[in-house]
């Protein structure tokens, strides 16, 4: 799980996406980890293997007792350090989905302004490559919702996809009448697109911080 944790941190820093919370949750998942592995543990066995070697059984029974509780507070440790690690890989997850949600909208809006030019066939590909990149994202912010702790969280992680989700039906509907030549109509609806991202990527980042908060 350390290279895990390695990893996770050093993707969040190469997107930019590490932030004092992230830092605080990796380094309590380290500590954890290194609880897990702790000297104690390490002295109990080596007294278990000196009273098997001395056949003492009172000797022996007693470093059993004590080597059960330290593992199960190493078993808890680690449950405790995976489950702290999920939840720091969901929040960096929906981090990368308000970059990616803030992206489309910028794409949207050059799309949006092509949409009305003369050149239908190439803005509608366009449009239709966004609507796919829409849907995607619809699909991950809906994968995450099952993830988050409370439910106040998973109704508003729904909320964005279902955005996401609109927005990329309007794209389709836009690419649809470009192709068709109804340039004011592929506009129109390029222009709606724009108007269900414009907001999306704040939505994410608010119920980041709202799950950061739990």
């Amino acid at each position: 799980m350390q290279q895990q944790v390695d990893a996770l941190r050093q993707a969040a820093e190469r997107e930019g996406l590490a932030d004092s919370t992230l830092a605080k949750q990796l380094g309590d998942i380290r500590k954890l980890l290194d609880e897990a592995i702790s000297p104690e543990l390490r002295e109990q066995l080596a007294e278990l293997k000196k009273a098997l070697a001395d056949l003492d059984a009172p000797r022996t029974r007693d470093a059993l007792q004590a080597m059960a509780q330290q593992q199960q507070k190493t078993k808890d440790a680690i449950e405790q350090a995976r489950e702290l690690f999920k939840r720091a890989a969901l929040e960096t997850s929906l981090a990368t989905m308000a970059q990616e949600a803030k992206r489309l909208a910028d794409a949207q809006k050059d799309v949006a302004k092509q949409l009305g030019g003369r050149d239908s066939t190439a803005s509608a590909a366009a449009e239709r490559a966004l609507a796919k990149q829409a849907d995607s994202l619809a699909a991950a912010l809906d994968r995450a919702a099952e993830k988050v702790p409370t439910a106040a969280t998973k109704e508003g992680l729904q909320q964005a996809a279902q955005q996401a989700r609109q927005a990329q039906q309007q794209m389709q509907q836009a690419a649809q009448s470009a192709s068709q030549g109804d340039r004011k109509e592929a506009q129109q609806g390029g222009e709606q697109a724009q108007a269900k991202l414009d907001q999306l990527d704040q939505k994410i980042r608010e119920e980041r911080g709202e799950m950061q908060q739990q």
